[in-house]
This record gives structure tokens, C-alpha cells and sequence, in this order.
């Protein structure tokens, strides 16, 4: 009987700090990494890309980004289109039916090969995204 106590008090405390753990743009720096340059981005999106995403909020898909500025996303049960573009050092996105359709430019970190962590303004995380081609 203890032990379950214990088990499920341990599992709690896990959960509770699962946000904490979450990657920030603070916590990327302090590693050393710095957020992508325009022209970093430029290159990185030179060409249609198609990835697999997961948001902090542990929603999952793919996406498909033309080289003409438009994106497609899709995950279970869903899906929509959209648009991007580069502004300064950030990749803004907008789609008619996320964000009450409004723009929002995200900064770009790289942290594995072919692996970003894209950040809100605020410096919280949005997604991380692999990029497959």
C-alpha cells in the first residue's frame, strides 16, 4: 500500500515538472545556441520542406512548406492552410483558423541535424520540428 502511495506521489511530481522541463529560448542561449539569422532562414526555407512537428502541447503532424509561401498542415483529425514568410530574423505563419488567424513570427533555433525548436515572442516553446527532406 505504501509503495502505490509512493509510486502515484512520484508520478505527480513528474507531471508537475514535465512544463519546467520544457526547452526555452532563455534555456537554448545558456547552451550556447543562438536563434537562426535571416539569412540562415532564408537558406533553411530556399527550397519546398516537408516535416514532422510536435507543439509543447504534445500535438503532432506533418507540414509542407513551398518554396512559394504557403504551408499545409495536417495531424489526427485535422488539418489546415496557411501562409509564411521572413520578417527580420523570424519565420511569421498565418493561418485562417489557428491563432484567430492571426500572423505570428516564431524564432528558429537549431538543435539537432535537420531539428529546430521554433519559439513564440515571448520565448516560450511552439514546436519542434524535423524537417524530412
Amino acid at each position: 500500500m505504501k509503495r502505490t502511495f509512493l509510486a502515484i506521489g512520484l508520478l505527480c511530481v513528474a507531471v508537475l515538472l514535465l512544463p519546467g522541463c520544457a526547452a526555452t529560448a532563455q534555456s537554448l542561449q545558456k547552451e550556447g545556441l543562438s536563434p537562426l539569422t535571416h539569412s540562415q532562414l532564408e537558406m533553411l526555407m530556399s527550397r519546398t520542406r516537408t516535416s514532422r512537428w510536435t507543439t509543447a502541447t504534445g500535438v503532432s503532424g506533418t507540414g509542407r512548406f513551398a518554396k512559394d509561401g504557403s504551408v499545409e498542415l495536417a495531424w489526427t483529425g485535422g488539418g489546415t492552410k496557411g501562409t509564411w514568410r521572413i520578417s527580420d530574423s523570424s519565420l511569421c505563419t498565418k493561418y485562417p483558423d489557428i491563432r484567430d488567424g492571426k500572423e505570428t513570427c516564431f524564432t528558429a533555433y537549431r538543435t539537432h541535424p535537420n531539428q529546430y525548436s521554433w519559439f513564440f515572442p515571448d520565448g516560450s516553446l511552439d514546436a519542434t520540428i524535423t524537417y524530412t527532406n
